[in-house]
Parts: structure tokens; sequence; C-alpha cells
């Protein structure tokens, strides 16, 4: 239940949710605070500055909502990204003051929130139309939230237990989870956080607002359809949650803006062009980056590891193409494949990293190829398996894989990451978790 609600006051919209929150019978705070002191005599605090009002209710809320009012001038953007920069200490959420005011009333509804605190991003300190526009939005957002407020609380929001300190926080949660066990019981927590990404990342768009609901309910539809290809292939690698959902939004939005009528094509590419350099710190996940000199360097690797010419290589040479391919994206094989290589090392040091890095010198070891590996992301579309894969021919799909490594010596065609990605994904479906199965690829042979 919504006992308080706080802002720090500091201009027009910030008291009119003061005022309006009153009119509802809400218990509401601000920056002067009453301090009762032990020996009954009463102290006013007085204004700290804008700055420290608002970490001190951001550290007193257990939900901040950053309200966008207009276009951001210097100052407004220095304020909204000083908030914005704390998130990772507190629960913040950002909306624009026009029709979103169900994204507040569900955060509410997933954190059980008791002091909710309010910031007015704006122009102008005094501004009678940014005071309309937010007087609206509260007046809204308290009817969408009528069953969860309590009417003249407490206010339990001046309580010592509440000033905490702005520390780092981890909240474990579904994808953590999901992560951490595989179990499907934690899929729809992880739906709904993919949801409130991809509404924050689309809601700071300078587009119409119908338009950016068709672009979250398409990049949600691409989300939950990826998610269900990765839960199927059983591939759980080191920031999925990230690599699945972005490109959901970057693709999504893209084609969107680039289907605009009758816009000037300049003010689409400069669109366009803004929301991209957002998202440059992702561009490993949603941009691959084709250069000469990086498909040089992974052909150089498929070389040496085609350079096995003796049956007895086969375990090495495959062992090579799973990491070429990708295997530390699945965690239970790269675990079971690790534990090969350990046993591996005890009666054949070729399987050692130092020797593997010696292998690989030319092209800066063995270090080189894990991370080339980890770079180098299976495309279902690219899966010459896939068809029978569909068909569950295990014993098809066998003999098509040991085939096909076998061909990779000589078979230039085949030194591409999207087939070697695809080598991967298939050998990992075939095999799963049995690890006498496994054996059979990898090795090391049986005494």
């Amino acid at each position: 239940m919504i006992k308080n609600i706080i802002t720090p006051g500091s201009n027009t919209g910030e008291r009119a949710i003061l005022r309006e929150a009153q009119k509802q019978s809400v218990t509401t705070g601000r920056f002067l605070m009453e301090l009762r002191q032990p020996t009954g005599r009463i102290i006013t605090c007085t204004y700290k500055g804008q700055v420290n009002c608002d970490l001190d209710h951001l550290r007193v809320a257990d939900l901040t909502v950053l309200i966008i009012v207009d276009d951001l001038l210097p100052a407004g953007k220095k304020r909204r990204d000083r908030i914005w920069g704390k998130r990772h200490c507190r629960r913040v959420i950002e909306v624009f003051v026009v029709g979103e005011q169900a994204s507040v009333v569900r955060e509410c509804h997933l954190l059980d929130v008791e002091v909710l605190n309010f910031i007015c991003i704006q122009q102008k300190r005094d501004c009678p139309a940014a005071t309309r526009l937010v007087t609206d939005f509260l007046a809204d957002f308290l009817e969408e939230a009528s069953q969860i407020f309590e009417k003249n609380a407490s206010a339990i929001w001046k309580a010592d237990s509440r000033f905490k300190q702005l520390r780092k926080h981890f909240y474990p949660g579904p994808v953590v989870n999901f992560t951490r066990t595989n179990n499907n019981r934690f899929l729809p927590g992880v739906v709904q956080l993919a949801r409130e990404r991809i509404f924050q990342a689309v809601i700071e768009l300078p587009i119409d607002g119908a338009l950016k609901r068709r672009i979250i309910a398409d990049a949600i539809n691409n989300f939950e359809t990826e998610l269900k290809k990765m839960v199927a292939s059983d591939i759980c690698h080191d920031g999925w949650f990230e690599k699945l959902w972005q490109p959901c939004v970057i693709r999504t939005v893209s084609k969107h803006i680039k289907s605009f009528p009758n816009e000037p094509i300049d003010d689409l590419n400069k669109l366009v062009n803004q929301f991209e350099s957002k998202w440059e710190q992702f561009e490993p996940y949603w941009k691959p980056v084709e250069s000469n000199q990086q498909n040089e360097k992974f052909r150089q690797m498929c070389e040496i590891a085609a350079d096995t010419r003796l049956r007895e290589d086969r375990y090495l040479r495959t062992l090579v193409l799973l990491f070429l391919g990708g295997i530390y994206q699945s965690k239970v094989t790269s675990e079971i494949v690790g534990g090969c290589m350990t046993a591996h090392e005890k009666i054949n040091r070729d399987f050692s990293e130092v020797e593997l890095s010696r292998r690989f010198q030319a092209v800066d070891g063995w270090d080189a190829v894990i991370e080339s590996g980890k770079a180098n992301h299976y495309d279902r579309q690219d899966d010459p398996f896939l068809e029978i894969a569909r068909t569950r021919d295990d014993e098809r799909l066998e003999a098509e894989l040991f085939y096909k490594a076998d061909e990779f010596r000589r078979c230039q065609e085949l030194w591409d990451p999207n087939w070697v990605a695809a080598f991967c994904h298939s050998l990992c479906f075939l095999c799963g978790s049995e690890k006498t199965l496994w054996r059979s690829w990898i090795g090391p042979p049986k005494r």
C-alpha cells in the first residue's frame, strides 16, 4: 500500500503534486522536515539545496518517479542524469507527463511501495502550463491506483530507519534465478522485466505516443519469441538477458522509424542516429562489426584447427570447433567440456591450455580463440543442421555432424563463423548433459 507521497517541492510541478495528493487525503512530505528533539523542542530543517534534497528523498523512498514535463534544458538534464545515475542504489523509473500513469501503478504493485517519491524535470521552476500537466498526471494516477494507496496514513517517510546510505545494491530477480536454476517458473518474471526495460528504452523517443505503443508491443512480442527459442536450445550464457532484449528494441525501433511516411530524410536520419548513439555501449550485441581483419583472423583459427590430419586428432579438432562456436554460451555443456579437458590433460598434453596457446600462437593464443567464440552467436536462419534436428532423428544428426567434422579439414567453405556456431549448437543439442555421449566426441577415451 502507498502510504506517503513525497517530493522535494523545488518547482511548481512538484508543489502541484503535494497539493493534489493532499486533496485525496494522501500523507505527503517535502524537504521542510520537523524534527522533534528529546527535550520536546521542534526544529524545522532548512532547505539544503536541490542536490541534497533530491538525494535525501531518493534514500527515503521505495520508488522514485522522474516525470519529464517538457524538453530539457542543460540544468534539467543534469538533474535528471544525477538521479538516474543512482538507480543502481534505489529503484528509479522515468515517465513522460502525458499518459504513462499505468506504468507507475504497475511498478508500485511489483515493488510493494509504501513511500513514493515524485521528481519533476521541467525547464522553469515556475510554469503554469507545467503545473496543469502535472496536476492532471497525479489526479489520473491516484484514480488508477485507488486500490493501493492508504488515506490519512502516518508519515512513515520520516522514520530514521529509512535514511540509509546510497550503497550499490544487487537485487536478486527472475533473470538471476533462471540463470542459476534453469527453472521455467521464473520465465514470467523475466518477460515482465523485459517489458519494463523495453518501455523505459522506447518511451524517451520524441515520437507520437501511438507509435511508441506499437513499437513497445512489437518489441515485447519479438522478445517472447526469442526467449522461447533460447529456452528450447538450452543456450544460457553470461549476459544473455541484455543480449536478448536489446536487439529486439533496436530492430523494432529502426524498422518503425524508417517507415515513417512523408518525413524529411534528414529528420529521420537524425532521429535514427540519436537512438542508435544511445545504444553504442551495446554494439557488440546488436550490431556485429564484420571487418576483413576479424574475418581473416577467424579463418586463420579455423585453418589451424583443420590441421589435424590423423584420426586420433579428431577429439582435439572437435574441441576447438566447440570453442570457436561459442560453447561458453551454454553453462551446462561448457562445464562438461571443461571437465573433459581436465581429464584429457592427465593423459595427453595436447589438450593443456599451454599447448593450445602454442598451437594458436599465430592468432594471439588460446585465449583469443575463446574470446572469438564468445563473440560468435548462433543464427537460427543459417543453421544447416536445423531441419535434421526438427525431425528428432538423432542418429542422422550424429552421422551428419561426424561427417562434417571430418570435412572441416579440407572444405574451406566451412571455415565460417555461422557454420561453426551451428555445429556447436547442434552438438550441444545432440549430447545435452550426457557425459558419456560427450566423451565419444571430445574424449578422453576410456581406459
